[in-house]
């Protein structure tokens, strides 16, 4: 398994967590907001990125790069308003810090692949 394989099965697992937790109920009765896109785009466009990287295309990189190192600045700065506010606090809280690190970690780790590669 190449390199860039190994970081299209990140994106793919990365995928697989978002879903999971989206679906699984642990911010029950809060809608989404409206600038926020459906969860079927959230999800499809780290597969199609993972598409590309499992065979190889060069753009595929590209975005792979930029959305990576987009969402852990994401991760950095939500999951610091977050805490201010108690979302890692009190009921649940240990399901959601799970979530919010697996998240973390597997798009830190998609980006130290790619930049090592």
């Amino acid at each position: 398994m190449t390199t860039m394989q190994a970081v299209a099965m990140l994106l793919v697992a990365n995928t697989v967590v978002l879903v999971a937790g989206a679906l699984g109920g642990g911010s029950a009765g809060v809608e989404r907001p409206a600038w926020l896109p459906r969860l079927w785009i959230r999800a499809g466009i780290p597969l199609a990125v993972a598409a590309g990287l499992w065979f190889g295309q060069k753009w595929a990189w590209w975005l792979a790069v930029t959305m990576s190192a987009g969402m852990m600045a994401w991760i950095v700065v939500a999951s610091f308003v977050l805490a201010l506010g108690g979302f890692f606090t009190g009921d649940g809280a240990g399901i959601r810090v799970l979530h919010s690190g697996l998240l973390a970690a597997t798009w830190l780790a998609a980006l130290v692949l790619l930049l090592s590669g």
